[in-house]
């Protein structure tokens, strides 16, 4: 599951990113 900073951004923003899936994609 990759994404481009901005998507990975944007989807944190939303809360819609689970914590451990922040730490597997990097962001």
């Amino acid at each position: 599951f990759l994404v481009g900073d901005g998507a990975r951004e944007w989807a944190k923003s939303k809360g819609m990113i689970p914590p451990g899936m922040i730490e597997e994609i990097g962001a």
